[in-house]
């Protein structure tokens, strides 16, 4: 079994029976999710007096198991966390809110019941995305929607 340490977020992730190579493939990923993610909200214009509230909902998986779309949002929220100029919305405020609304947990959420599932939560903005595999290859899609403005700030993805 290899562990390694998530440096900054005190996190220890194990995978048992995997080589080296995927181990910093994930690593790899991990730091670029990470720096993606900060770079987008300097961009947004929340300065530290006010700190910006944001949702990330759970990513969909596409072509893939159901879980990896969860487990890359959740390594965002954890993210976050770890910033002070954000205030997280935490997944089971979400989770309530989805139910409360009558949102589909298990579809993709467009834009539009994102910026609505935002006013219900609070958030100033939300964060959607998915995991797309295609063959061996796996891609990150990611928007940051303006929740007042329902205008997507920044989208990336990650291959």
């Amino acid at each position: 079994m290899l562990c390694f340490l998530h440096e900054g977020f005190g996190r220890t992730s194990c995978f048992p029976r995997a080589n080296k190579r995927v181990i910093m493939k994930h690593r790899i990923l991990f730091c670029v999710l990470t720096a993606l993610t900060l770079t987008a909200f300097s961009w947004t214009g929340f300065t530290a007096e006010r700190k910006a509230s944001v949702a990330v909902l759970d990513f969909e998986s596409i072509g893939t198991e159901d879980h990896l779309g969860k487990a890359v949002s959740e390594i965002m929220r954890t993210a976050l966390i770890g910033n002070p100029d954000y205030r997280v919305v935490e997944r089971a405020q979400i989770s309530k809110a989805l139910a409360e609304q009558k949102f589909q947990k298990s579809g993709l959420i467009d834009d539009k019941s994102a910026v609505e599932i935002g006013k219900i939560l609070g958030a100033d903005l939300i964060i959607v995305g998915s995991v797309v595999k295609i063959g061996n290859a796996y891609t990150i899609n990611s928007r940051l929607i303006d929740i007042k403005t329902g205008e997507a700030k920044l989208g990336k993805n990650v291959t």
